[in-house]
């Protein structure tokens, strides 16, 4: 009987583990598709930054711009650009589905002035 709610226990767990494994390749994939479409408008000027790249990494999108005629900071592109990704319905349903967004900024020289995540527990704070 003890071997039986063992075995029970551990299809189960078995049974969970691919259910998320699958949910999370599911976002990996659409991360991926999200990313190609956007890197294929690049580059995108957004404030005085350019948006030069957009490549996926799991279920991660990160986006890279390039500090050019800055007309805010980077810390208030990036306060705008999550504000306005968790207010976004199709955006907000994808970090709500496992996708999040990195956002990497770097200087005139290719150095890297901020790195900040957009997440689903970052759009609910």
């Amino acid at each position: 009987m003890r071997l039986v709610k063992v075995l029970m226990m551990t299809g189960l767990g078995l049974i969970l583990s691919a259910c998320s494994s699958t949910q999370h390749d599911q976002a990996a994939e659409a991360a991926t598709q999200r990313a190609d479409m956007i890197a294929q408008l690049l580059p995108m000027d957004i404030e005085g930054y350019s948006l030069v790249r957009a490549r996926a990494q799991d279920a991660i999108i990160e986006l890279t711009l390039l500090e050019k005629n800055a007309k805010k900071t980077p810390g208030q592109l990036f306060s705008g650009l999550e504000r306005r990704y968790c207010e976004d319905n199709d955006i907000r349903n994808m970090l709500d589905s496992g996708i999040s967004y990195t956002i990497l900024v770097r200087d005139t020289r290719g150095r890297q002035i901020l790195k900040n995540a957009i997440t689903a527990p970052s759009c609910a704070s």
